[in-house]
């Protein structure tokens, strides 16, 4: 830990993002409408945490500051175990469709569209 650091830690993250990478797909409307999660210890000064949900807000983003606990309780929800479940699922087709190997063309051909 560095003892004289001027910086303060605040954890958090937008939720926002895209599955482009590359700076040729930035878009300057990413943070807009985004939500932030905020999780900041209780060492975090008051003003400072407050100036920084000001500089969210000018992105047009909405701060919401909660327990990292309950963050992680967020995230897994929505975000891991939807990928475990697809991930599970991807699964047995692949199992399922050695008996019907039209069930492995089917699914992939409704997301071409």
């Amino acid at each position: 830990m560095v003892e004289d650091a001027r910086a303060i830690f605040i954890g958090g993250h937008p939720l926002a993002g895209s599955q482009r990478q590359g700076i040729a797909n930035a878009h300057p409307e990413l943070f807009a409408s985004a939500y932030w999660l905020l999780t900041p210890d209780e060492d975090v000064p008051m003003d400072k945490l407050t100036a920084f949900k000001w500089w969210i807000r000018t992105l047009g983003g909405y701060p919401i500051v909660l327990p990292a606990d309950v963050h992680d309780r967020i995230i897994a929800s929505t975000t891991h175990m939807p990928l475990i479940f697809a991930l599970a699922l991807t699964d047995w087709l692949a199992n399922e469709s050695r008996d019907l190997p039209l069930l492995r063309r089917l699914p992939l051909d409704i997301f071409k569209r």
